[in-house]
């Protein structure tokens, strides 16, 4: 795939010493028209594919419910969906694959013949809310909960018999900047089956019909021209080839306005934070967290009190630990300490293998979040300073003064998911020295810096197998990304793939001597910029394809003194 670049504007240049710190302007993509196509649907088929893999699921709860229905995969052509969604690849979606977005405005269109839809698709504390539109009403629903369910019902509603018009519409906002979207059910399917818009083809003044079954994604043979008109789509003249479906009970079903369907929660099992540690937020409980923790066997999760506020004068400090988890259960860490490491939420040390952070709310003290303050930028949400096998998921940073993730010490085997870093002053995420770390599916709507920095401070620091995959993005002032740091310091073995941003350009720069193995491919922007935009020097290895860039003048790569370049 093909870098892309769309078509430039004719402005002048702006001062080349100020283009990477300005701001930019949000631009709006419109989605694309709409025409009918009729598809023919198996009804058996679907139905018992998906009550097959709800099975399978450990979020399984919700199998009896979908079965039976006709199962539309989000890489169905029945699918409409608008620019701004990017289909992302997890084992957790129904089939393998789900649509996800943060771009405001994105919409998702289906046009069905049946008598109940619903919308399935995984919930993370990064959830943002759908506005679901049938026949004209409309309804808004969350997909936000407080740790993450994959195949869950996120809207349902019996829409009576008939042809209906459904359209999902994501309005954005900054506490939860992310939706996706992971199949849509329909139960049952009338005769009419699945209408689907698209762009119109022109019309053919004598159709040849085409015999049934020969290719489901053609119109039926008893109605080949398509019309406009809301008129339920049967055919004017009966032919013996459609058998009407039989139907058991004639009385009408009413059509109520759409109702969510509540996403059922399991309250999480291990040992309990003692009620004598202090969850109102009044007292400083770092000590006695950190002795708490310090004091569980090996293989413990702890458990915090659902709802409780925890005050950290200084950082929840620990190592040498193995295999715990802490599992916040929607609690919330609140920093009152200062601007340096020792004022971190978490700050996990050497020795530790095995640790597992999720389901919090960590609240930082700055009280201009996400605007970078120089000399007081040390302060981060987890501070993983060495160790091995740390995850972070499912939980929401905010009001840090540093990162919301820094990995430091050579720390090996770090994940950061399906996460939101709602505001950094410094970066969303730091490698100063690590191996094998993973960000994935994760939202950072402002960072004070950068969104993502590689930085070693000496020649002993360095970055080895960093992937950064399908990320959303807001504003930053320096850079999207950067890779620099001390000369002689060695960077090898980088991806970023399949990230957007929506409130800054793509703004890339790798220049330090020098860099291994870079692979910077599909990111997406919507905000303009004055090119170049994707400073690559000194890369011995690099893949640069497939990134969408709207500029408003100059070109969108700049590459120099690199080896084994891809570039399109």
């Amino acid at each position: 795939m093909s870098n892309h670049v769309h078509s430039a504007s004719t402005t002048s240049r702006p001062d080349p010493n100020a283009s990477v710190r300005r701001e930019l302007a949000r631009t709006h993509q419109r989605s694309t028209p709409f025409a009918i196509i009729l598809v023919l649907a198996l009804v058996a088929a679907g139905g018992a594919g998906l009550a097959g893999q709800l099975r399978n699921s450990p979020d399984n709860n919700l199998a009896a419910s979908l079965s039976g229905g006709t199962v539309i995969q989000d890489s169905s052509s029945d699918l409409d969906w608008s620019s701004g969604w990017k289909t992302v690849r997890t084992s957790s979606a129904l089939g393998g694959t789900e649509r996800a977005t943060g771009l405001r405005g994105a919409t998702m269109s289906l046009t069905y013949s049946g008598t109940k839809v619903q919308i399935v698709g995984p919930t993370r504390r990064a959830g943002g809310k759908m506005i679901v539109t049938i026949d004209g009403k409309s309804t808004t629903v969350s997909s936000r909960s407080s740790s993450f369910h994959a195949r869950q019902v996120l809207f349902s509603a019996t829409t009576g018999s008939g042809t209906h018009d459904l359209t999902v519409r994501f309005p954005s906002g900054s506490n939860h900047p992310y939706l996706a979207i992971d199949a849509v059910v329909v139960s049952p399917i009338e005769p009419a089956g699945i209408v689907h818009h698209r762009r119109p083809p022109a019309p053919s003044p004598t159709p040849s019909p085409t015999p049934i079954g020969a290719d489901p994604t053609q119109p039926a043979p008893t109605d080949p021209v398509a019309t406009p008109t809301p008129a339920p789509i049967v055919a004017p003249t009966p032919t013996p080839t459609i058998t009407p479906m039989p139907t058991a009970t004639p009385a009408p079903t009413p059509t109520p306005a759409p109702t969510p369907t509540p996403v059922p929660t399991t309250p999480p099992v291990g040992t309990a934070v003692p009620s004598s540690i202090d969850a109102t937020g009044s007292t400083d409980v770092s000590s006695a967290l950190i002795n708490f923790i310090n004091g569980v066997p090996s293989g413990t999760t702890i458990v915090f009190k659902s709802g409780g506020t925890y005050r950290l004068d200084k950082a929840i400090k620990f190592g040498g630990r193995t295999n715990i988890t802490l599992e916040g259960n929607g609690a919330t860490l609140r920093g009152h300490g200062g601007v340096t490491e020792p004022s971190s939420i978490f700050w996990l040390t050497s020795g530790n293998n095995g640790v597992t952070i999720k389901d919090f709310s960590m609240v930082g003290n700055d009280p201009s979040p996400g605007v970078y303050q120089p000399g007081s930028e040390g302060a981060h949400g987890v501070l993983v300073d060495g160790g091995a096998n740390v995850t972070i998921a499912n939980v929401t940073i905010s009001a840090v003064w540093g990162d919301c993730v820094e990995v430091n010490s050579w720390a090996t085997g770090v994940v950061f998911r399906n996460s939101t870093c709602l505001s950094a002053g410094r970066q969303g995420v730091t490698i100063i020295s690590g191996r094998n770390v993973v960000i994935e599916q994760d939202a950072f709507p402002k960072s004070g810096y950068c969104t993502f920095d590689i930085e070693p401070n000496d020649t002993s620091e360095g970055a080895s197998n960093i992937s950064f995959l399908d990320n959303t993005a807001g504003t930053w002032s320096d850079a999207f990304f950067a890779a620099d740091g001390a000369t002689g310091s060695t960077v090898s073995g980088i991806t970023v793939t399949g990230n957007t941003i929506t409130g800054g350009t793509l703004l890339t720069v790798i220049d330090v001597s020098r860099r291994q193995n870079i692979v910077f491919t599909n990111n997406t922007s919507t905000v303009k910029g004055y090119g170049p935009l994707l400073r690559f020097a000194h890369i011995d290895g690099l893949t640069v394809t497939g990134n969408v860039q709207p500029l408003s003048g100059g070109s969108l790569v700049s590459i120099s003194d690199s080896t084994s370049v891809i570039s399109q």
